[in-house]
């Protein structure tokens, strides 16, 4: 996967987690597993030096993912 296709790939997960409010629908959404997208989250936000999303109920963007 060429960088320009893997960025967008990251943009798109992550706008449609913050879209559906948690990972599973995010997941079944973009038809991946959970757990990759969750890991493709929290790699990015750690390359960021900050969590993109608070967990609770739903997942609720950061100051930092906003």
């Amino acid at each position: 996967m060429n960088s320009e296709r893997a960025t967008f790939t990251i943009f798109r997960a992550f706008v449609v987690t913050a879209g559906r409010g948690g990972y599973i629908a995010a997941a079944r959404s973009l038809n991946i597993a959970q757990s990759a997208l969750s890991r493709t989250i929290v790699e990015v936000g750690e390359e960021l030096g900050t969590r993109l999303f608070e967990r609770t109920r739903r997942v609720v963007l950061t100051s930092s993912g906003e």
